[in-house]
């Protein structure tokens, strides 16, 4: 603690200056969230783009104040407990409901927080008077969250919750017919736009919650790295045999790829009451390992009846199992295997936002 005590000035110059790096995500959010979570704004709107920038600017104050406090050490006490909680809070957050995105880039800045979390508690705890008892003790508090949080331990409950009402769910089989439209065109794409734009065929099934075909934030299959590099549905079409041998796959649907961008990708899925999920996967070609497609798509609406038609737009994404960066790329397999994610190149995201590469529409036929 000696050390810490003696060197406060330093930690809090580069803590600060670490912390305002992300005023970038004020700056460039889209940019900013697929670095980081492996996930952009596309869906979310002026909303999300409005809170990820504000996100961005509290965060850089946070920096701007640890900086301050580096060169004014009466202020030390209350700044350090203020960047310190909002430190042990956001990595609280990300070990208790934001684990699936510890895959991604943004478990190095969990690990670097927690770090000045600890540091900046034991400087408070070191240099503990009457006037900085209750920062300290506030901030100490935060570091027992955070290690409840990184055990997996939950805060204890005054009352047990009222169970949990038997979800509605349909209780008939039924049939949907699958479109797959693009909208990937060199208007709306037009940073190195390849001639030869196609889509492979598509690639498909039914199946329960313990299957998908893909899942950003999980690294590829063999199957899903062959479809995305390749647009070969072989071993895809193993591994969803093998899911329906298991009872976790209902069926499994495929199509010819698709050249004319009139015309339309068009088959036919089956789903029951034990797989009410959707997934499939085409090629963006030429690409590296680029592909588009849906996972686990619930037919069922919030009453537990089929829905009658439901259309998705769909985005590009990067599997994980090549480096390239351009449509046209030499082959260069990454090893090991990425975690897969939504394409955040130029040739996908204009002006900071998400172009969609095509959208799917599921249309129940009649029972």
């Amino acid at each position: 603690m000696k050390w810490i005590v003696a060197h406060i000035k330093w930690i809090m110059l580069v803590s600060g200056i670490l912390t305002t790096t992300m005023l970038y995500a004020a700056i460039a959010p889209n940019a900013a969230l697929q670095s980081n979570f492996g996930h952009g704004l596309e869906g979310g709107g002026r909303l999300a783009e409005l809170i990820v920038r504000n996100w961005g600017i509290l965060i850089g104050l946070i920096g701007a104040m640890l900086i301050y406090g580096a060169f004014d050490p009466p202020g030390r006490p209350f700044i350090l407990t203020i960047a310190g909680l909002s430190k042990a809070a956001f990595v609280v957050l990300l070990l208790t409901v934001g684990r699936d995105y510890l895959s991604q880039p943004i478990r190095g800045a969990v690990v670097v927080d927690a770090i000045w979390v600890l540091v900046f508690a034991a400087y408070l705890a070191a240099t503990r008077t009457r006037k900085t008892e209750l920062p300290a003790t506030a901030l100490l508090a935060a570091v027992a969250a955070l290690f409840a949080a990184a055990c997996g331990k939950e805060a204890p409950k005054t009352a047990a919750p009222p169970a949990a009402a038997r979800p509605l769910a349909p209780t008939t089989p039924a049939e949907y017919t699958v479109i797959v439209k693009s909208t990937w065109t060199k208007t709306t794409h037009p940073f190195e736009y390849p001639s030869g734009a196609h889509f492979s065929g598509i690639i498909g099934a039914s199946h329960n919650t313990k299957y998908s075909i893909f899942a950003v934030g999980r690294r590829p299959t063999p199957g899903l790295e062959r479809l995305s590099e390749e647009g070969k549905h072989s071993p895809l079409d193993t591994e969803i045999r093998t899911a329906i041998d298991q009872g976790n796959a209902l069926m499994m649907f495929e199509t010819g790829g698709l050249k004319n961008w009139r015309d339309s990708l068009v088959t036919t899925v089956r789903v029951d009451p034990a797989h009410t999920f959707v997934s499939a996967v085409n090629m963006v070609a030429p690409s590296p390992d680029w592909f588009t497609g849906v996972s686990s798509v619930n037919l069922v609406d919030n009453n537990g009846a089929w829905v009658t038609r439901r259309t998705l737009t769909l985005p590009a994404y990067d599997s994980g199992g090549d480096d390239g960066r351009t449509y046209k790329a030499p082959d260069r397999d990454t090893n090991p295997k990425k975690a897969t994610s939504r394409a955040a190149t130029r040739h996908f995201v204009v002006n900071g936002k998400v172009r969609p590469v095509a959208t799917v529409t599921f249309v129940r036929k009649s029972p």
